[in-house]
């Protein structure tokens, strides 16, 4: 890990050298370096226990700088890719913070674009790793961070500890035009948010206790429950489950169905209990993996609904035909007009790639989509066709199932005069599952 961080340092510079040796482009372009006077803890104990201060006494932060590299990308979508440097000074020690990732842009009523996205990096305290999610948010000429710093080690419980800096990006004003560009959505749609409040009266775990599944929305298919697996926020004190991982089979047609839950209220609850204020959750990322075994008696063929000869699209257009039908056939609660209702509010960027042994979806959702899919107990599933060779050999094949997700909070806090996007990620997820794959 300490040889990628040095890899990545190189590559920044690299990349710096080749932003000042080049001429400016069409694309927005910004190597800037910052001194943050504002610096605001979100809960203090947390902060303490993270750098050892003292009993009695409040870990404070004395001194921060931060340099960061934007750079627009060409292409239709509205995305930059963003590389941050912090150095800060806290009681006295001082501590580098690096990271990357990409962000996207929502156009304002003003015309303006806002930048938002996390990204991520590492933190090394006392030769101890810790995982860093850094929310970038940029208007024009103004920018705030906001840090979030988590666990790396299993055997470590550590609360998040979470600060912001910068200027006022999501102020009042541009909060109400995100609130109700989703009201909106809402409205036209036909659903409330009082859907996701569904979850809270729901056994987290109760679909283990329904391992078949008869199919939704006018199917035949019959999915049997072939694995689950749940996990935490990065070893934090965030209570409850961040993810669930389950893999049904539907032996007559050789379809699995991959399938993520969510749980953005888990999330809300932690901020609730801990700040003086309020957040609102919703999944800023959602990724699924297959991979097949040492075994070679069946591949994987191709997934449901998803056109692979579009790399980018629009989620109303991709992400509804997609997962559609697959919620219907697992969440046989909700009719499949009412699933097909909800996605289709949402917009985004789907990307997928599907060979006979990897396949990969990824999801991610912008600031002005309500993406919280906590109602479905069975999770929002992708649906992959496996097929046997042609030698016709039944056997058994290993299959591996992984995914992962990152939560994105708004968070307002009394006395402050604006609202910031904090980013919590779940462990990832990973489980192994024998199949007969049969002709």
């Amino acid at each position: 890990m300490r040889n990628n961080m040095m890899l990545k340092k190189v590559l920044s510079g690299m990349l710096v050298l080749s932003f000042l040796l080049q001429p400016m482009s069409f694309q927005a372009q910004e190597n800037l370096t910052k001194e943050a006077t504002n610096v605001n803890i979100l809960v203090q104990k947390p902060m303490n226990a993270l750098f050892q201060q003292e009993a009695g006494k409040d870990a404070t932060v004395e001194n921060l700088e931060y340099s960061y590299w934007f750079d627009e990308n060409k292409g239709e979508e509205l995305t930059a890719d963003v590389e941050i440097k912090i150095d800060m000074t806290v009681s006295g020690a001082t501590y580098e913070i690096e990271a990357d990732g990409e962000v996207s842009g929502e156009i304002l009523s003003s015309g303006i674009v806002l930048w938002i996205g996390p990204l991520e990096g590492e933190l090394e305290i006392d030769n101890i790793e810790y995982l860093v999610m850094v929310g970038f948010t940029k208007m024009d000429e103004l920018v705030q961070i906001s840090v979030t710093i988590q666990s790396m080690d299993d055997g470590e419980v550590v609360e998040p500890v979470c600060f912001s800096f910068g200027d006022n990006v999501i102020t009042e004003e541009i909060y109400q035009e995100i609130e109700e560009k989703k009201e909106t959505v809402d409205i036209e749609s036909n659903q409330t948010r009082s859907m996701t409040g569904l979850v809270y009266t729901m056994n987290s775990r109760s679909i283990l206790n329904q391992p078949q599944l008869e199919g939704g929305g006018g199917t035949s298919a019959r999915f049997q429950l072939k694995g689950a697996k749940y996990t935490y926020f990065e070893s934090s004190q965030i209570s409850g489950d961040a993810q669930a991982l389950y893999g049904y089979f539907d032996k007559s047609t050789n379809r699995l169905a991959v399938s993520l839950r969510t749980y953005c209220s888990n999330v809300d609850e932690y901020f609730d209990n801990n700040v003086s204020g309020y957040a609102t959750t919703e999944i800023e990322r959602m990724k699924y993996t297959l991979r097949t075994g040492n075994a070679k008696y069946s591949y994987i063929d191709t997934m449901e609904h998803f056109d692979f000869d579009v790399a980018e699209s629009n989620l109303s257009s991709l992400f509804v035909t997609l997962f559609s039908d697959a919620i219907a056939v697992l969440n046989y609660t909700f009719p499949i007009a009412s699933i097909y209702e909800i996605l289709e509010s949402l917009y985004g960027n789907v990307t997928g790639v599907c060979r006979s042994n990897y396949a990969m979806v990824e999801v991610k959702f912008g600031a002005y989509d309500h993406a919280n899919f906590d109602a479905f107990t069975s999770g929002v599933p992708i649906i992959f066709l496996l097929k046997p060779y042609k030698n016709n050999t039944i056997g058994t094949q290993d299959y591996i199932l992984e995914t992962s997700i990152t939560y994105r909070s708004m968070v307002f806090i009394d006395g402050f005069s604006s609202h910031v996007f904090y980013y919590n990620k779940a462990q990832d997820a990973k489980r192994e599952i024998n199949l007969v794959i049969e002709p």
